[in-house]
């Protein structure tokens, strides 16, 4: 049966110099290229045929100035070739690592404000391959994630919880998420949010418009979310044909007509304010003289909305 196509992994070292990878690392690629291409069937002599190819011309030449090892085993049985080739390159390079130079790389990079917590996992993951960490690998990799992270709130989340390396990336992805939405919630984009008062008739209709200003256009896309307000008493949550609206009875103390309390008459002005609570709610603030009275809106595309009062 024909040996599939695949492709090789890079020389380990074509020319004098460093190699491209660490051995360990480049052993693994060397490793899962011979499974790929049915090496566990292959014998000995082939696989480090395969092996000694690889290498590339500089890895070969010195792989053929190192000392051989014995052929023969304890028991008087032939060893592996192909294991005494990659016991032979392993020692050599292996003993070149310096292992003080590769966790100072570890320790020393930071996260720099680019990039996922995948990605900056994964890259701490790949650096601390060639560290000889051992069982406290996944430790070492979330109190660096911890440290390299630029956003203070995440930080002190993972300080204050202490979670694994798995629990720390659920938390970082999570509020990478909410700080995103946040961010677009907040229309840092250019967009803003205000109140406008309209006229007066037979409800007060506020009109809270949303302005979204694309960034390096002059376009302005508008949405408007309607309230009704009961011009009786003022009150959000009943329009002024509400039975049970109390002002319909009363008698204003300003101008002494019936049907409306002395805060909403005509002859004084009703301050509105918008404020914001979180991100997901918006509480408008109706200001009449020392009394305030708050009602949450839902954001809606059209259409009134009459939400209960709020406590």
């Amino acid at each position: 049966m024909a040996t599939p196509t695949m492709s090789q992994p890079p020389p380990f070292l074509s020319d004098k110099g460093d190699p491209i990878l660490p051995w360990k690392r480049w052993k693994n690629l060397f490793d899962s290229y011979l499974i790929a291409i049915g090496g566990e069937k292959f014998s000995p002599a082939r696989k480090q045929a395969v092996l000694l190819h690889n290498l590339g011309i500089e890895g070969r030449n010195i792989y053929d100035s190192l000392e051989p090892l014995s052929i023969g085993g304890a028991d008087g049985e032939l060893r592996d070739v192909y294991e005494m080739s990659i016991t032979i390159l392993a020692a050599h390079f292996e003993s070149k690592l310096n292992i003080v130079l590769e966790r100072h790389t570890f320790f020393a990079r930071s996260q720099g404000g680019t990039g996922s917590v995948g990605n900056v996992v994964a890259a701490l993951r790949t650096v601390a391959r060639t560290c000889d960490f051992g069982e406290i690998t996944d430790y070492l990799i979330r109190d660096q994630l911890i440290r390299c992270t630029n956003n203070k709130r995440v930080q002190e989340k993972l300080l204050t919880k202490y979670p694994d390396l798995r629990e720390a990336i659920a938390i970082v992805e999570g509020m990478e998420s909410t700080s995103s939405w946040i961010k677009e919630m907040n229309h840092t984009e250019g967009d803003c949010l205000s109140v406008v008062q309209a006229p007066r008739n037979q409800e007060e209709v506020l009109k809270v418009s949303i302005d979204n200003k694309a960034q390096g256009s002059s376009q302005e896309k508008r949405r408007d979310i309607k309230v009704l307000r009961c011009y009786r008493c003022g009150n959000m949550g009943h329009t002024a044909n509400n039975t049970n609206c109390f002002a319909r009875n009363s008698l204003c103390r300003k101008c002494g007509k019936r049907g409306h309390y002395a805060r909403v008459c005509n002859n004084d002005k009703n301050n509105v304010d918008l404020v914001t609570e979180n991100v997901n709610k918006i509480v408008l603030c109706v200001e009449q003289g020392s009394d305030h009275s708050k009602h949450n809106i839902n954001m809606v595309d059209e259409g009134p909305v009459i939400m209960p009062e709020c406590s």
